[in-house]
């Protein structure tokens, strides 16, 4: 994917120019159908994933944590922290997201500290949601 192109997704539009060339070929525009499964509970993860499009349901344990759509990430539990998917992501809708590979998340969030702070804000967010 390009630079100017992920510039125009909102959650890379802020990026400096050099953050969005430096992520760019980490970086890939997906569609998928309705049910497709884009995470494994207690599988590794090596995928960040920005949605566009769509909406997707998040499960823990057979039990529905919330559903995502348009903007929203996952992935960064994962890579940042577990090394492994804390919960199970299936699209309800046909979607189109962004994915970014482990090593090109890692380079963004080092290139630009804000990604890494609303990384970081999510995180605790969904850790301190109710179970």
């Amino acid at each position: 994917m390009d630079a100017d192109a992920l510039a125009t997704v909102p959650f890379f539009a802020d990026l400096s120019p050099d953050a969005l060339r430096l992520v760019a070929p980490y970086a890939e525009r997906i569609e998928v159908p309705a049910g497709t499964r884009l995470a494994d509970q207690e599988r590794p993860g090596y995928v960040f994933f920005v949605i566009e499009s769509g909406e997707a349901a998040v499960w823990q344990d057979d039990r529905k944590l919330r559903s995502l759509g348009g903007g929203d990430f996952f992935g960064e539990l994962s890579i940042l922290r577990t090394g492994e998917r804390t919960a199970s992501v299936t699209a309800s809708t046909e979607m189109r997201l962004i994915t970014v590979t482990e090593a090109g998340f890692r380079r963004l969030i080092e290139a630009d500290p804000r990604c890494a702070q609303a990384c970081e804000a999510a995180i605790a967010e969904r850790w301190a949601a109710p179970s």
